[in-house]
């Protein structure tokens, strides 16, 4: 938000253009996206849509709670590994990204994949919670 007012300020009452800030708050979008998945994972923030769920039995809600969370984690780990792939193959070849500011590509790269592994691992956390809640109900039962 600050940045949109300086911008505004420095675009039309300065008479200069925005320069690299443009670009930096593009980037800042990727990182922050991908290093904040995780920590929205573990607060409970991304969306669950449970109309139907809500409708199962406990069993079948805590054997989909494993499955998803499981699947989610593969999911996350598959993309961290092609993002750290990437990241080191842009590495090796010195791609750059070009604009306002030139940068090598692989920094970029490597928050992807470090999010995605996070994320993953978060993922994991979870999928053992709720294989222990499973256990502990089935002893109930």
């Amino acid at each position: 938000m600050l940045i949109i007012c300086y911008l505004v300020v420095q675009r039309y009452f300065l008479r200069k253009g925005g320069g690299a800030i443009i670009e930096i708050t593009e980037h800042m979008l990727l990182v922050i996206a991908f290093l904040g998945a995780a920590w929205l994972q573990k607060q409970g923030g991304h969306v669950n849509v449970d109309v139907v769920t809500m409708r199962l039995n406990l069993k079948v809600q805590q054997i989909l709670n494993i499955g998803t969370a499981a699947v989610g984690s593969l999911i996350w780990l598959l993309v961290a590994w092609i993002a750290a792939q990437v990241m080191w193959d842009f590495f090796e070849r010195e791609i750059v990204v070009v604009g306002a500011l030139t940068f090598p590509a692989c920094i970029l790269i490597a928050f992807m994949a470090l999010g995605s592994a996070l994320l993953a691992l978060e993922l994991l956390r979870q999928t053992y919670g709720h294989l222990k809640k499973w256990k502990a109900w089935r002893k109930e039962q």
